[in-house]
């Protein structure tokens, strides 16, 4: 029988002499897959140097003890002691599953675009680590990805309540919430992220994009004053991506809306020349842009080359081609 096994007989049996034994002999490997709550035994000895008479504890507490409340870092979630709920602790125990199995296909997926297959391996991976964090954030953004919007925020929610220090929650409501021109709390939850991974350059050109749709109703002053803050965010998100064409593009945008002819027409430039199909969303998308913004694409259309290369770009107030790269 197995290190699991051996386990799930002296929890059942309530014999905490045997289940101490066992776990001081159980190799990093087995502590590795032997889950509590669906959380890896290693995690929860690693991230709280927790002890093994710790876990037996929790496992198996002397009669009339509440069990401990143990998880990772920021989950601090609580254990209820009641039968149903210790049954369901000893499931994921002994599952021994791999759910980074699942995790794994489901980041696979999303890489090929198969966002139905990639919503499924998430569920797995969540069903065998229901406070995995990370799980919940990444199936938020292929139901975004399906455009199953209601179902993207709930997860990237999920995940921020799990976890607050995963970016990629915020990124992932952020997105919604710009699908719904929700500005200011995209805003919101776009420095959520960079303040957490201030590296990573999506959230800074999300923000960028936010604050182009924001200045739409308000007054010149005001306007040109979102317009310096939307060049800066995507000044720094091609800092941090120098290839990143959909910055570039909405860079454009803005100092085209400021009457920065040079510049505009030398970032639509850029931005055409890593992705040419920014021409055609810019032709879908031309009412929307101000007299000086449309004058500088044109004149970057007449010499740059074409191509039919087919990708979604920002368009600020285009809800449903938010973002084109991916946030990792």
């Amino acid at each position: 029988m197995d290190t699991a096994g051996r386990l799930r007989v002296a929890v059942e049996q309530r014999d905490r002499s045997a289940a101490t034994v066992i776990l001081n002999s159980a190799t990093p490997a087995d502590l590795a897959v032997i889950t509590i709550d669906g959380i890896p035994m290693a995690d929860i000895m690693q991230n709280l140097s927790a002890s093994v008479e710790e876990l037996v504890e929790l496992l198996v507490p002397e009669p009339g003890n509440a069990p401990p409340t143990m998880a990772p870092m920021a989950m601090q979630q609580t254990r209820s002691a009641s039968d149903a709920q210790d049954a369901d602790v000893i499931r994921h125990m002994l599952e021994g599953a791999s759910w980074q199995e699942s995790f794994d296909s489901g980041i696979a997926a999303l890489a090929e675009g198969r966002y139905t297959d990639a919503v499924g391996d998430f569920s797995e991976a969540i069903a065998l680590r229901p406070r995995y964090a990370e799980a919940y954030a990444e199936r938020g953004w292929a139901y975004y990805r399906a455009e199953d919007y209601q179902q993207a925020f709930n997860d990237c929610c999920e995940s921020i309540r799990i976890d607050p220090c995963v970016a990629k929650g915020y990124y992932g409501r952020a997105l919604v919430r710009m699908v719904n021109e929700n500005c200011d709390e995209c805003i919101a939850d776009c420095n959520a992220a960079i303040r957490i991974q201030p590296d990573i350059p999506d959230p800074h050109c999300l923000r960028g994009s936010a604050r182009l749709v924001q200045s739409r109703n308000l007054d010149d002053r005001a306007k040109r004053t979102l317009f310096a803050q939307a060049i800066m965010d995507f000044t720094e998100a091609i800092r941090l991506r120098p290839d990143y064409a959909e910055a570039y593009y909405n860079r454009g945008l803005a100092y085209g809306e400021i009457g920065n002819m040079k510049s505009a027409i030398a970032d639509f430039s850029e931005a055409m020349q890593l992705d040419p199909s920014i021409e055609k969303m810019y032709e879908k998308n031309r009412s929307k842009l101000s007299a000086t913004a449309a004058t500088a694409m044109q004149s970057t259309q007449s010499t740059t080359e074409s191509s039919s290369t087919p990708r979604a770009f920002t368009i600020p107030g285009e809800a449903t081609s938010i973002s084109a790269s991916r946030f990792s």
